[in-house]
């Protein structure tokens, strides 16, 4: 991708996001934090390890972002299990991103690929 096609790109997810509603916007997140661990994956196998650095780094930010939504107080038994999911998915890509392993970041794809069917599945609600 040329420079100006990335710049365009970034600038038209800005203006998604802009134009999102809240669930809209959680789903943004879920399919950017699916997005940067398979780029994470390619390029360990390529061995271009500052990119998967920084594709690990995203995702950990994302999730960061989704867990600083969790509402504690009112979530009960959900929002404890959530906490512990992006915990727990947040060392495994620390380790990731450590041992070049690619099999701990796919771990963290399935869980969020269960979790984002589970937020599709009430979109009927939400949009």
């Amino acid at each position: 991708m040329s420079r100006l096609s990335i710049k365009q790109y970034k600038q038209q997810n800005r203006v998604k996001a802009e134009e999102a509603n809240p669930y809209q916007l959680v789903k943004m997140i879920f399919e950017n934090i699916l997005t940067n661990i398979a780029i994470a994956k390619f390029n360990i196998e390529q061995k271009e390890i500052a990119i998967k650095g920084e594709a690990i780094s995203k995702t950990i930010s994302l999730i960061e972002v989704l867990k600083s939504c969790i509402d504690k107080e009112n979530g009960q038994e959900i929002a404890t299990n959530l906490d512990e999911l992006y915990e727990f998915s947040i060392g495994e890509l620390f380790r990731a991103n450590i041992e070049n392993d690619t099999d701990k970041l796919e771990s963290v794809a399935i869980i969020f690929r269960e979790i984002k069917a589970g937020w599709d599945g009430i979109a009927q609600y939400a949009e």
